[in-house]
């Protein structure tokens, strides 16, 4: 686009001739002006459109992202609270039974991301109880029955199905994380969902097999949806310990958008910096055309362009060449983000493009909601 900034400036600039009329003299040299020497022209440009390009993009591509997580999470999960160390750190197995005895708690379970080696090819699965996962998760079976997860089946996608041709009763030759390996029959495929990997297993079938055991998170689902009691009977139960964080659907994704947000807006910093340049760009540029001009501008002051008409006219063209640079970082912000896009659905199969502004299904469905 850089390249050939110098030929779409001319055709740009004739665009705007019915605009610059209105100014009459003034506005028919600026636009001469302009064009006169595409090359200086598009060099100014290329500076202002790269700068808008990157933070353009930036910004369709986080609001999309921060959207799409937020309609994933809410599609996908339906515990009440999810149970994390606010260092990260796993879970030691005992406070999945301590949070069953608290009053309120229907059912809770650890939950993991493991490494398996299926067919010799390293794969992450999700590791859960099978018989809380289905209280746990929302998940659309295409096949099977998801309480086979109990009988030490496995769960799979249905994308991850197709590629592998699998169905409900083949078998997949799965390496544990010690190196013994196992077959594991498919009991359930089910839809693509944003919180979940390729696969589904048993904690009991793959927990014996490594050598730490430890959850990352930890799922409640409160009897009758939750409520501050219930929480607050939680964090009792687990010595109301500052280091234990029972999170809501509405903290988890706080905490998720806050992460974000910093980086978007360190990189604002970074981007604006290269605008400032940009618009400093332009005006050097126009500086160093009056000076070399300045015997153009006594000759037009001496026919009767009067003080006025030349200053519109430096005016006009510097507008013009900011309105190139704008135009065509804003076409190219928009293919940028959606190229971004198509990688960020290889993570997030519900990922879609997303202007800033637009209202979506999620946002107007507003379903990430708690009790207070």
């Amino acid at each position: 686009m850089i390249a050939l900034t110098p030929l779409l400036s001319r055709p740009l600039f004739a665009l705007l001739t019915p605009m610059l009329r209105a100014f009459g003299a003034a506005g028919n040299m600026a636009r001469r002006n302009a064009a006169h020497n595409p090359r200086r022209t598009a060099a100014t440009a290329t500076s202002l459109m790269i700068g808008l390009v990157l933070t353009s993009a930036l910004t369709v591509v986080t609001v999309s992202l921060q959207d799409s997580m937020r309609w994933g999470a809410a599609d996908g999960l339906q515990a009440d609270y999810a149970i994390q160390l606010s260092t990260y750190e796993p879970l030691d197995p005992s406070v999945v039974d301590k949070v069953k005895q608290a009053p309120g708690v229907r059912t809770a379970a650890g939950d993991s991301k493991v490494s398996l080696r299926i067919d010799g090819t390293a794969r992450t699965a999700e590791m859960t109880d099978g018989a809380a996962f289905p209280q746990l998760f929302r998940v659309r079976t295409v096949q099977g029955d998801l309480s086979s997860l109990e009988k030490n089946r496995v769960a799979v996608s249905e994308k991850f199905a197709k590629e592998n041709n699998l169905k409900v009763g083949s078998t997949l030759r799965v390496g544990h994380p010690d190196g013994k390996q196992a077959g594991i029959r498919v009991g359930a495929v089910y839809a693509e969902n944003t919180l979940l990997p390729k696969l589904v297993v048993n904690q009991k079938q793959v927990a014996p097999h490594l050598f730490r055991t430890g959850y990352q998170t930890v799922y409640v689902k409160a009897q009758q949806g939750g409520s501050r009691a219930v929480r607050d009977g939680i964090e009792k139960a687990l010595g109301n310990s500052p280091m234990i964080r029972v999170n809501t659907q509405d903290d988890l994704f706080r905490d998720v958008n806050k992460q974000i947000n910093q980086l978007l807006y360190l990189a604002y910093g970074l981007l604006g910096m290269s605008v400032i340049i940009a618009v400093i760009g332009v005006v050097n540029t126009m500086a160093l055309s009056v000076f070399e001009r300045s015997r153009e501008c006594g000759m037009l002051r001496s026919i009767g362009l009067d003080r006025t008409g030349v200053c519109r006219m430096v005016e006009l063209e510097s507008l013009m060449i900011s309105l190139l640079g704008a135009f065509l970082g804003l076409v190219l912000d928009t293919f940028l983000a959606w190229a971004a896009g198509k990688v960020a659905q290889t993570a997030f199969e519900k990922y879609t493009m997303q202007m800033p502004g637009e209202v979506t299904q999620s946002s107007s469905c507003a379903p990430w909601q708690s009790a207070y």
